[in-house]
């Protein structure tokens, strides 16, 4: 049967888990932190780009062709979901150093025109 040193054991390993997770939470927000620093970081001296520079172009052309499909719907709710997913993309280009001066909201303007010019040389002329 088990006596008060055994729960005093008990407890004191119990505390010293408990400080042992404390400084493995502490070293890990480290590392993340440094991960995120890199992660920030132009790849050289005289470069914004950053390490996510490629993932982010690789992400605009996953996105591009579906977004021009959709912005061309002439469904509000479609034309909307892909000037969100636009967005998104120019967002995580200009974080990644890759500016793009609000060119693809320029694009999704352009579209936008595009589909309305389309819609009118589809209807029949007035008589």
């Amino acid at each position: 049967m088990a006596g008060p040193q055994h729960d005093n054991h008990i407890d004191e390993f119990g505390r010293l888990l408990e400080h042992l997770r404390h400084r493995i939470d502490a070293r890990l927000a480290r590392a993340r932190a440094g991960l995120d620093a890199a992660k920030q970081a132009p790849v050289a001296p005289n470069t914004p780009l950053t390490p996510d520079a490629v993932p982010a172009v690789a992400a605009l052309l996953r996105t591009l062709p579906g977004a021009v499909l959709e912005s061309l719907s002439g469904d509000p709710a479609r034309v909307e979901q892909a000037n969100g997913k636009l967005a998104e993309v120019e967002a995580r280009l200009g974080a990644a150093g890759i500016e793009l001066g609000g060119r693809l909201g320029a694009f999704r303007t352009r579209l936008a025109r595009l589909r309305q010019d389309f819609d009118q040389a589809r209807r029949p002329p007035a008589k």
